[in-house]
């Protein structure tokens, strides 16, 4: 399964401001699916991302 994704530098002032607009935080990572938007470390993401995309937790 290949999934798409877009990555922005929120280092950049104008990256950074929509973020905030859109998601309320300026610190990535942030993921946006759906419209759902998921924040925190990486590894507490993944575990949020999974179902949203269909894979199961590896055994």
């Amino acid at each position: 399964m290949a999934l798409r994704f877009v990555e922005h530098d929120l280092t950049l002032p104008a990256i950074s401001d929509e973020a905030q607009r859109r998601t309320g935080s300026r610190v990535g990572p942030i993921t946006v699916i759906e419209g759902e938007v998921i924040l925190g470390a990486a590894a507490d993401q993944i575990r949020q991302i999974r179902p949203l995309v269909g894979l199961m937790k590896a055994a």
